[in-house]
């Protein structure tokens, strides 16, 4: 039997219908995709500047619009809380109850111990876990403290005072790029309980992150890994 022949009224139906699922499927497709990043710090001086540092990596890699989907596994208790975190999250993931992010950062203070010597200790316990996801490592050296201060033109503007922090290249002294980062906190006018954690996005946003990278080379290395990251999630 011959197909009947559909009537105009049923084409136009037809093609409206074809119409919104084309523009349906358009605007999926142009919708930014968010990105999941999950996070084991050491406290919260590194929470506040890593995070607002990927936050805008992210931006500047990716684009405005794209979300970021954030979880904090850790965030206190220093590098052996950032590392039992880790295991036991690593578990999950190798038992099927955790999925991996796009990204994974783990943050470790280098501690004099070495950039190379702590990048390698993270990879090593991911990759026992046989962990198959995206790793970046954060590894500020010596201390986190000294990435507060790596653009110290950055940080005059942010607080909009005349003083110019002075860094030295790489000092192993515990606790001296705490006290540098206090006194140029102090000679800036600002107060700063939280021993400038609370001011670490801003300082974040005011910094040329070319200038910080060449000052200092564990920060370099750190945006370095995650650009590649985060291109690597680039269609």
């Amino acid at each position: 039997m011959r197909p009947a022949t559909p009537t105009s009224s049923a084409l136009i139906r037809c093609s409206a219908a074809l119409l919104w699922t084309a523009c349906w499927r358009e605007s999926l497709a142009a919708k930014p995709q968010g990105v999941q990043i999950h996070y084991f710090l050491e406290d919260l001086g590194q929470e506040k500047f890593i995070d607002a540092l990927v936050r805008k990596v992210v931006r500047q890699e990716l684009g405005n619009s794209v979300a970021l989907e954030v979880h904090i596994g850790n965030a206190a208790g220093g590098s052996g809380a950032v590392l039992d975190s880790l295991n036991k999250w690593l578990d999950r993931y190798s038992d099927g109850r955790d999925s991996p992010p796009d990204v994974l950062v783990l943050a470790i203070d280098g501690n004099c111990s070495g950039y190379n010597a702590r990048k390698r200790e993270i990879q090593r316990r991911v990759q026992e876990k046989h962990y198959g996801g995206s790793l970046v490592c954060a590894v500020p050296n010596p201390h986190m403290e000294k990435w507060y201060l790596s653009d110290p033109t950055g940080f005059r503007q942010c607080f909009e005072s005349p003083y110019t922090p002075v860094v030295p290249r790489h000092k192993c002294e515990r606790n001296k790029y705490k006290g540098l980062l206090a006194s140029a906190l102090s000679q800036s006018g600002v107060d700063a309980p939280l021993g400038g954690a609370e001011y670490g996005a801003d300082i974040v946003e005011c910094i040329d992150l070319n200038r910080a990278s060449q000052n200092d080379i564990s920060l370099k290395k750190f945006l370095s890994d995650l650009r590649a990251a985060l291109r690597r999630l680039s269609p």
